[in-house]
């Protein structure tokens, strides 16, 4: 596996998939930003108990909650558990990034 920049590889239906793992499939995806620079994904949604528009950031091994322009980690470490395990999978976790163990 090789290290793979979740901002510029990581997909649309990815990005959904992790709305639906975190909400249970109720988040819908209003839009999303690449931060390339910083290697994160702005994701902006809505959930059906309100209408603001809130945000969630991706990272490569972190998922915040963006809301109130406070970034804070999910409580929920079993969605925290779930995300790494995603990130890992698919290459986008720093832990992929220049590991002196990987085989070449």
């Amino acid at each position: 596996m090789k290290f793979r920049r979740i901002a510029e590889e990581i997909t649309e239906q990815e990005i959904r998939g992790v709305l639906e793992m975190v909400f249970e499939s109720s988040a819908k995806l209003l839009y999303y930003e690449r931060r390339t620079r910083h290697n994160y994904i702005e994701v902006f949604y809505i959930l059906p108990s309100d209408d603001t528009v809130h945000r969630m950031d991706l990272l490569p091994d972190n998922l915040y909650d963006m809301d109130e322009d406070i970034d804070k980690e999910f409580v929920n470490g079993d969605i925290n558990w779930r995300y790494m395990q995603f990130t890992v999978a698919k290459g986008y976790s720093e832990l992929w990034a220049d590991n002196q163990y990987m085989k070449k």
